[in-house]
């Protein structure tokens, strides 16, 4: 089963939130470029190494034979950004995790060809101020000033990490968009 919208089509998994993908797609329609992995099958679209994170029944997740206390990234390729820019001015987020146990997920995000990264969520912080309520992603305060927060660049990238708790419980994506 295969759901579209008016700007992108989203094969297979129910799970996935399509209201909030449609809306992200909407508030970045005016972009050249943005990034959305929406992770419903078994292939990753990106070069995996071992003990990297998995697709496993349409979701980014840890690998079954995960082990506790471990950290498991997965990296999106890097896109160019605007031909010829050099800064940018605002950068949006949005996310559909899940964490299980006591395992946490942290996104960050590099507009400078991972010289720096940006956290944009982290279950696993209790953060200060309006950025990271109870370790969460603010939902009404998404949108960054890449001169104040971002270091700005010509090519971008999103990072996931899930990290296990002590019985080896982790978390899971549905779909990161930037």
């Amino acid at each position: 089963m295969s759901s579209t919208t008016n700007l992108l089509a989203v094969p297979g998994d129910d799970d996935v939130d399509l209201q909030t993908l449609k809306n992200f797609a909407l508030t970045v329609s005016w972009a050249s470029k943005a990034i959305l992995e929406v992770f419903y099958d078994e292939v990753l679209r990106h070069e995996s190494s071992p003990g990297d994170l998995v697709v496993n029944g349409g979701e980014l997740t840890t690998p079954v034979t995960a082990s506790s206390l471990t950290s498991y990234t997965w990296n999106s390729k890097y896109f160019p950004l605007v031909s010829g820019t050099e800064s940018l001015t605002k950068a949006t987020m949005d996310i559909g995790a899940t964490t299980y146990g006591l395992g946490s997920v942290k996104v960050d995000a590099t507009l400078n060809s991972g010289l720096n990264w940006y956290t944009w969520y982290d279950t696993d912080t209790a953060g200060t101020g309006g950025d990271y309520p109870d370790g969460f992603l603010n939902r009404s305060k998404i949108e960054k000033t890449a001169d104040t927060v971002l270091t700005s660049g010509q090519t971008a990238a999103i990072r996931v990490t899930i990290t296990t708790d002590s019985s080896g419980f982790g978390g899971a994506v549905d779909y990161v968009a930037l």
